[in-house]
């Protein structure tokens, strides 16, 4: 019978899924689990910098932004990177770090500008679908302007036939000449 190589594995899981994914290890009985015991120095370390922190609130909201934007996030990564495999050691560093204050202060940050980018994002398809209308112009940017011989101006006149043929008749009386790009009735 031939002998399998001995690895040693860490896996890590958020304490809410740790049974689902113990029982899965299990049932598939594709390793022996033995429980992985954080020394009792760096927990009471770790612990007793969140309870002593000033504000528990800000903690609480950090939470709760991560857990907003952890499925859109993990899903885009997982689809691109496949599985995150870190080292033990590095595990460890990122566990035993207590700079709460600048890691709070990271996720406001990286919130405030995931929000204003939302924003110009959404203005920005407000402009284009605004500017959608006039693809059909196939005269030059460049001409739309003022001089003191003409003026070129792009205009949206919104009524109904009748009715624009009216206008058309005072743009005529008016010596004002147009030129009809698109047509409801057109698009």
């Amino acid at each position: 019978m031939a002998v399998a190589k001995l690895a040693k594995l860490l896996i890590v899981t958020h304490k809410s899924d740790e049974t689902v994914v113990l029982k899965a290890l299990q049932k598939r009985a594709v390793a022996e689990i033995s429980p992985y015991i954080i020394e009792e120095k760096n927990a009471v370390s770790i612990r007793a910098g969140t309870e002593n922190y000033k504000n528990n609130r800000d903690i609480k909201k950090a939470i709760d932004i991560l857990d907003n934007y952890k499925d859109k996030v993990v899903k885009k990564i997982a689809s691109k990177a496949g599985k995150f495999i870190i080292q033990k050691s590095e595990y460890e560093k990122i566990s035993k770090r207590e700079d709460f204050e600048t890691i709070l202060k990271e996720i406001f940050g990286y919130e405030d500008e995931i929000k204003n980018n939302d924003l110009k994002i959404a203005e920005l398809k407000l402009r284009v679908n605004q500017l959608k209308i006039w693809r059909p112009y196939k005269g030059n940017i460049k001409d739309i302007k003022s001089t003191d011989s003409y003026t070129i101006r792009l205009v949206m006149i919104k009524a109904k036939n009748s009715e624009f043929e009216q206008i058309a008749l005072n743009f005529d009386e008016n010596n004002v000449s147009f030129e009809v790009i698109l047509k409801k009735s057109d698009i």
